[in-house]
């Protein structure tokens, strides 16, 4: 009968070693595309992002989300299926149901605390000019408001996850470990942005989606995430109305409870 204790040095490391690869299976995905083709694809995104924006610029809105599926995530998914053969690379797979009503809590509550506590810090960073462009953003031209909520929020959403938590962050985490990896994702996906004045909320939402994206094994709910969190900024703007400092506390806490309940309902551990 074999004994089931480890009697060397070398067996401990082993059984080590299979703990951290189930580890990072669990908190990765089975399949993880191999960094050379992460960079490539990232490139690529990148260098079609400058080319066909400029181009598409003139078609207004639909232009901007046509450059955004052009370039941010078709070569995401066209990465993953051509390496692996489906989309689960890229976090395109199945997360516990309850883990949506988390996300739809944080996304509805992490806006107010950043527009108060956090957003006020990059403006004091950045240029009248930076500034100027962030309220540009938000006072969007008069149309329906399905298509501002389209355009604005839920295709930038999709794109960008697939680009930045789809493809980038499981390369980051396999690379340097998750929580570095969600780091160093968030300030990526910040400085992405080019404004210094969204460097720290785009960040922070960087962060909270890289979490989601690590705990679940699912890009699903940083979609969520990001569209709702776009939407809510979107449809305040355009009420005209943003809820008062005195919300910002309480949201904070609702982000925490939405956190706590997401964490919860997943098994996966980062």
């Amino acid at each position: 009968m074999p004994n089931p204790i480890p009697s060397t040095n070398e067996e401990l490391t082993t059984i080590k070693l299979a703990r951290l690869s189930t580890h990072k299976s669990q908190a990765y995905g089975a399949h993880v595309l191999a960094d050379g083709d992460v960079l490539a694809t990232a490139l690529l995104s990148l260098v079609l992002f400058v080319l066909l924006g400029p181009q598409f610029v003139n078609l207004g809105a639909p232009g901007l989300a046509i450059a955004q599926v052009t370039s941010f995530a078709l070569p995401a998914l066209a990465i993953s299926r051509m390496r692996t053969g489906h989309f689960a690379a890229v976090g395109l797979v199945a997360f516990p149901g309850l883990t949506l009503i988390g996300t739809v809590l944080i996304a509805t509550t992490l806006w107010i605390w950043l527009v108060h506590w956090i957003a006020p810090i990059g403006m004091h960073w950045a240029s009248a000019e930076q500034n100027a462009a962030l309220e540009a953003t938000f006072a969007l031209p008069s149309r329906p408001l399905w298509q501002s909520l389209l355009f604005f929020a839920v295709v930038p959403a999709v794109c960008e996850e697939l680009l930045h938590r789809g493809l980038i962050l499981p390369a980051l985490s396999k690379r340097i470990g998750p929580v570095f990896g969600v780091l160093a994702g968030a300030v990526l996906f910040g400085l992405s942005h080019f404004n210094l004045a969204r460097l720290l909320p785009t960040a922070v939402l960087g962060l909270a989606a890289g979490s989601l994206r690590l705990r679940t094994g699912s890009l699903w709910p940083a979609m969520v995430l990001h569209a709702l969190y776009n939407s809510s900024l979107l449809v305040a703007s355009q009420v005209g109305w943003f809820p008062p400092a005195s919300f910002a506390l309480p949201a904070a806490l609702g982000t925490l409870a939405g956190a706590l309940l997401v964490w919860q309902t997943n098994p996966v551990r980062v």
